[in-house]
């Protein structure tokens, strides 16, 4: 299976391409990426909290863009989307989110915290800290175990037809 992995993190987004096969590591095939800097893109508004601003939600919406048609044409069959604390953190995060749905037709979830922390043990344990996790090959792991689960069941259904 093909898969991509969308990550929106605090100084980039990031397009992973990788060949995922249940019960193997994933194979990193190609890399799509931008300094977009959303960390550094967001001011403060009236109630002191911190906002990610319109120029910057426009260019996340384009590299979004940009990255499902890099994806279509690297034949990713599945595309898994998160963003991290920038977004999390932003005072109009889910508005940014809903903006990027509406513009692209992808919806990015929020990993928080929790999901952070249990994704960097994951990626050590299972060997995958050599690509310098998470800046540079963050993936849920859940999520790609289940794409490769689904993946392995379809394989077994069709080999009982």
């Amino acid at each position: 299976m093909r898969l991509g992995v969308l990550d929106v993190g605090s100084n980039s987004v990031h397009l992973l391409v990788v060949d995922a096969h249940y019960g193997a590591a994933p194979v990193p095939a190609h890399s799509h990426k931008i300094e977009l800097r959303l960390a550094e893109n967001s001011k403060r508004n009236g109630n002191d909290k911190v906002e990610i601003a319109p120029k910057t939600v426009d260019k996340l919406s384009a590299f979004v863009d940009s990255a499902l048609k890099v994806a279509e044409d690297q034949g990713v069959t599945e595309i898994l989307t998160f963003a991290t604390s920038a977004i999390r953190e932003a005072e109009n995060g889910d508005q940014v989110l809903d903006i990027v749905a509406e513009q692209t037709g992808l919806s990015i979830e929020v990993l928080d915290g929790d999901d952070l922390s249990e994704l960097l043990v994951q990626l050590a344990n299972i060997g995958l800290s050599r690509y310098k996790a998470p800046s540079v090959w963050p993936i849920p792991v859940k999520y790609l175990n289940e794409c490769a689960a689904r993946e392995g069941a379809a394989g077994e259904s069709d080999s009982h037809s």
